[in-house]
């Protein structure tokens, strides 16, 4: 499965977030490919690209970074 996480580098935080959904991912999905993307300033989002494709997590839309297993959770809900 196919994934992207972008994340603004300049902004604090961010970057560690991006790490830990990426362990997420890889403990729900053992067929993961996953892209890390530097973003612009303020974003952070998790995109999975299977069909149908789907934005798990906005930082725009929720207006926040995702809690601890959040990305985790939904990925369960999905399989």
């Amino acid at each position: 499965m196919k994934y992207s996480i972008t994340y603004c580098e300049q902004s604090d935080g961010f970057m560690d977030k991006a790490l830990d959904v990426y362990n997420e991912i890889k403990s729900v999905d053992e067929n993961y490919n996953i892209e890390m993307v530097v973003g612009r300033e303020g974003e952070f989002e998790v995109i999975y690209y299977e069909d149908p494709p789907a934005l798990l997590f906005s930082r725009l839309l929720k207006g926040r970074l995702p809690k601890e297993d959040e990305i985790k959770i939904l990925l369960m809900k999905m399989t």
